[in-house]
């Protein structure tokens, strides 16, 4: 018989803070600080785990992220080591690396180790000999249209205060874009909470 998988340890803090994001968007704040006791023990396992790295400066968490550190023992071999990802640690040394690159004389080393993350080539001597950085979307989904959306609006507000009425912007916009009055009046009532008064 299979033992179950085991759950990645180090992932569990990315996990926590997903659900407790969704708890917070749903104003679900019971379970928001439910979450957050979750959190605080597993901050406190790592911090028993590397203590070492938490007391690292912002700058030296930022190359900690970029380039790892070298950690071995007597008893074992050298070995490259690089924040778990999804863990807490991970997410000290990113939110690091964001200060130090928005700082205002950010070290070289630093920027040149966050450039090479966007080489495209592998074995360009730019590139970071071991990661690529990726852009996706944060949330699953397609990415939301705010410009499409805001073009839609300004055509019925337009037709609104010319006192040709909603409709009237409704079906321009339609015959404008080529798109279905469901959904334009959908984003009209997305974005400005109005209704068109049944006759």
């Amino acid at each position: 018989m299979k033992k179950p998988a085991k759950q990645d340890k180090a992932a569990v803090f990315a996990a926590l803070k997903a659900l407790q994001d969704r708890a917070r968007d749903r104003g679900d704040f019971d379970r928001f600080e439910a979450i957050e006791r979750d959190l605080a023990a597993v901050i406190a396992a790592e911090g028993q785990k590397y203590p070492h790295h938490f007391l690292k400066s912002r700058e030296q968490k930022a190359r900690l992220l970029l380039s790892g550190s070298l950690e071995g023992s007597p008893r074992k071999l050298t070995r490259h080591h690089f924040p778990d990802p999804g863990s807490f640690l991970e997410y000290e040394c990113r939110w690091a690396l964001v200060e130090v690159l928005r700082s205002e004389n950010p070290p070289k080393d630093i920027l040149q180790q966050a450039a090479s993350l966007f080489v495209p080539d592998d074995g360009h001597p730019l590139a970071h000999p071991h990661f690529i950085a990726a852009i996706r979307h944060r949330r699953p989904g397609p990415v939301r249209n705010v410009y499409a959306k805001a073009q839609i609006v300004e055509i019925v507000a337009t037709a609104k205060r010319e006192r040709r009425g909603v409709e009237a912007g409704i079906q321009e916009a339609m015959e404008r874009y080529g798109l279905e009055r469901e959904y334009v009046y959908r984003v009209w009532v997305e974005v400005r909470g109005e209704h068109i008064p049944e006759d």
